[in-house]
């Protein structure tokens, strides 16, 4: 929006009123004769005139809010939209008048809520007396005086409360990771001591590594969704390990040429395996039954423990890619409790598949870029 012009408006009295008014003229250079009533307009105008920013007559250098947004302006000519912290004073575009701004964020020329450079802003001021959990924009943090960590380990109370203390890591952003296969290291966490723990309440596998520091099992890596057995004693409870000897590329149920599974490993002293879900054809992942997959997150099974494809690979690459004698423990429980990252459900990943899908999302051979994947 531009302002009245003065120029114009003085000069068409000139011209269209001059039976009515005297002026008095004063010489420019140019020889260009002008109304000092003019000259003084000209020396006071504010506003856009001929794609440029004027402040009192001169081209305004800074920043203005122009149609809801702030720029940056450099001798009358718009740039870029303001991004940063922002004091001082700006000047508004449509009414021409100049205001204070006082420490507000903004990021692409707009008031910014959000998290932005580890910081947690809302409505542009940063939340420096907040200290906790957050979950922002999908993402969850955790802020000390609206500060979200540096990239690496920290050591806090459980996200989903209580006082369970885990050693978190956060990525660069100051989020937290869920999937510390992918953010930290596949390697890295296959070959670190590890116990999984398989809650037959809530449907959740949580592989815990091993701290050093404290020499316990307290760094979550990742939690996902599983299926148990529908008996009420199929999966057993306990404390267990896995059986390193007994992992297989693909498994067959006896007597049954409908189910077959991939990536399976026995859990030691009980008829559990870990594996993936349900396909129709032994040794080909492109025969997955759809059906059976909607149903992870639910009891289901008879004894075993079925899972998407990429995480019951991960089970598998433990057991053939860590020392035979470093045992891996299995705790089986049966506890409605949310764990370090809270219940993950089958929305929560790919969703239900049609009927006609033969092909696991997860599946790390044939989908090796897939956003669930762990490398």
């Amino acid at each position: 929006m531009k302002f009245t012009n003065v120029k114009k408006t003085v000069l068409t009295g000139v011209v269209m009123g001059a039976a009515l008014f005297t002026f008095n003229f004063t010489a420019l250079p140019g020889s260009v004769n002008l109304p000092a009533v003019v000259q003084a307009a000209e020396a006071n105008f504010t506003g856009e005139e001929a794609g440029k920013l004027y402040l009192a007559g001169k081209l305004y250098t800074g920043v203005a809010l122009k149609d809801g947004k702030f720029y940056n302006y450099k001798e009358g000519v718009q740039g870029v939209a303001y991004t940063g912290i922002f004091t001082g004073k700006y000047l508004n575009v449509s009414t021409g008048a100049q205001a204070q701004i006082n420490g507000v964020y903004y990021q692409n020329g707009s008031v910014f809520s959000g998290v932005a450079g580890r910081k947690y802003y809302v409505k542009g001021l940063l939340q420096s007396k907040f200290t906790g959990w957050k979950k922002v924009g999908g993402k969850i943090y955790y802020f000390t005086k609206g500060v979200a960590p540096a990239k690496g380990f920290k050591m806090l109370k459980s996200y989903t409360g209580g006082s369970t203390k885990y050693k978190y890591y956060f990525k660069e952003d100051g989020s937290l990771s869920t999937n510390l296969f992918k953010d930290w290291g596949y390697n890295k966490c296959i070959k670190t001591k590890m116990t999984i723990e398989i809650n037959t309440k809530t449907h959740n596998v949580t592989f815990y590594l091993y701290d050093k520091k404290t020499k316990k099992y307290i760094i979550p890596a990742k939690t996902v969704l599983c299926s148990t057995s529908a008996k009420a004693n199929g999966t057993p409870r306990g404390h267990f390990f896995l059986m390193k000897t007994a992992a297989k590329r693909w498994v067959r149920v006896p007597n049954n040429n409908t189910r077959f599974y991939q990536w399976a490993t026995r859990i030691a002293g009980t008829p559990t395996l870990v594996h993936s879900s349900v396909y129709t054809k032994y040794g080909n992942n492109k025969a997955l039954s759809a059906s059976y997959y909607n149903k992870l997150g639910n009891s289901n099974t008879s004894y075993c423990v079925r899972m998407q494809a990429v995480n019951a690979k991960i089970v598998y690459d433990v057991a053939k890619k860590t020392p035979k004698k470093q045992r891996t423990w299995i705790n089986i429980v049966k506890k409605n409790k949310k764990g370090p990252f809270g219940i993950v459900k089958l929305k929560h990943t790919t969703g239900k598949l049609k009927n006609s899908r033969k092909t696991d999302p997860t599946d790390p051979v044939l989908f090796p870029g897939n956003p669930f994947s762990v490398k």
